[in-house]
């Protein structure tokens, strides 16, 4: 009895099933998720938001038990957390007791315990802490901590940690620039000074060397000046400075540390710079034929192979050599992101484009069709977007979604007497028992 009422359950779902599976296949419905494939996943630009691709950052701390990681204030779920390609990240290593934190690996180099990342691919991040040195005895602030600052902290300066603790330690490491300054040009490298968080009292004396090389055509070395990095603008600052031209150096006071270089000022005649860590490949120009005053797309794919957290790059494009359309783009390591600009060839000719030494043409030939010069010139004279002679929508357009629905159901007419030959196949093959 019990298998003759699950056959029959069988049988009539049967039909509804095949209804809804019609129903999916004619009407078009918006993609739930999409795959990354070969540790690859695109921007994301131009789909939905709850379409873009979920990526997630798996986390470890070494030693374990040593410390945890905060992503967005919340601890991952057994070291794994999920975020949408494009986010950008909150990421905090927070030491427990004994123990101080040291730097990240994997993901990025860093050693800053809070950083913010975006994120586009599948990372993997480890928080590496140590133990904690004993306490020595607390020394007087105007007397430098040990040998090892004596040479940098002049006497008399209060130096401390971030902890309010005598500074026991400096250390300075050159690397890339997270991203290049808007009104100057760097000359030389950037210096990392640390401990982050270190401050002093009165300011600290700076000297920074330059190279007369590296100073860009037309400058005086007397207007190179000291610049601070400041990560929340995304940009350098420049302090108060003094050029020593005898010893090739550039001397400012500092009262904290952070990452400081040599900045020139912006040149108007100068190409602009692209930051170092970021590459391009995969140059494409559409259309490449095209007429004159049309716009013509160009699209590369950028990629950020250096080890900040997060940098920032301006990317530009030149026809013949004229820069003519450039955007600001912010990657993490491993990341890769399409960029579109848009070029506009003003008359008849072989137009080259180029971007970060990467060359296409394209040729110029005829003039707009009279269409879109109608449509030009009515659109200046009413100040408006709309499209003016845009076609009204077609019957199928207008009736998609009965028509949808009528097919569904004539299918399901047709289908209908098939299910009913199958159902009663299983009701005898029950009594045939």
């Amino acid at each position: 009895m019990k298998r003759e009422q699950g056959l029959r359950r069988l049988a009539g779902l049967t039909t509804p099933l095949l209804a809804v599976g019609l129903v999916a296949l004619l009407v078009p419905g918006q993609v739930a998720a999409q795959s990354c494939y070969g540790g690859y996943c695109g921007s994301g630009d131009g789909v939905d938001w709850d379409a873009k691709v979920e990526v997630t950052v798996t986390v470890s701390v070494v030693p374990e038990d040593a410390g945890f990681v905060l992503i967005n204030g919340e601890e991952p779920e057994h070291g794994v957390f999920t975020a949408l390609q494009g986010d950008t990240l909150n990421i905090e290593a927070v030491a427990e007791n004994g123990y101080t934190f040291v730097r990240w690996s994997e993901w990025f180099d860093e050693s800053k315990s809070s950083v913010e990342a975006p994120i586009y691919n599948h990372k993997t991040l480890v928080a590496h802490f140590a133990e904690e040195e004993e306490e020595e005895e607390e020394l007087s602030p105007s007397a430098p901590s040990d040998e090892r600052t004596s040479e940098w902290i002049p006497e008399g300066t209060v130096a401390r940690d971030r902890r309010g603790k005598t500074l026991a330690d400096i250390t300075v490491d050159i690397r890339q620039p997270r991203a290049l300054p808007s009104n100057g040009v760097l000359v030389g490298d950037v210096y990392d000074f640390k401990p982050d968080g270190a401050t002093f009292d009165p300011p600290l004396p700076l000297s920074l060397p330059y190279d007369t090389a590296s100073v860009p055509a037309g400058t005086d070395e007397t207007e190179l000046v000291v610049a601070l990095y400041d990560p929340e603008a995304q940009d350098w600052i420049a302090l108060p400075s003094v050029v020593n031209r005898t010893n090739m150096v550039v001397e400012t006071e500092v009262s904290h540390f952070s990452e400081f270089a040599v900045m020139a000022p912006m040149v108007d005649s100068a190409t602009p710079l692209i930051t170092p860590g970021f590459s391009f490949s995969s140059l494409s120009v559409s259309p490449a034929t095209a007429y004159a005053g049309q716009d013509v797309m160009v699209t590369v794919e950028a990629s950020y192979v250096g080890a900040n957290a997060q940098a920032k790059s301006l990317v530009f494009v030149t026809l013949n050599g004229e820069v003519a359309d450039e955007t600001e783009i912010v990657l993490s390591p491993g990341d890769h992101v399409k960029v579109a600009l848009t070029v506009r060839p003003p008359q008849d000719g072989t137009y080259t484009v180029e971007l970060n030494g990467m060359a296409d043409t394209i040729t110029v030939s005829g003039s707009a069709p009279a269409s879109a010069l109608t449509q030009a010139v009515a659109l200046v004279e009413t100040d408006t977007f709309a499209p003016l002679d845009a076609a009204s929508p077609s019957v199928l357009a207008r009736w998609r979604i009965p028509i949808y629905i009528g097919a569904a159901l004539l299918l399901l007419l047709l289908v209908g007497p098939m299910v009913s030959v199958l159902r009663r196949r299983i009701l005898r093959y029950r009594y045939d028992l």
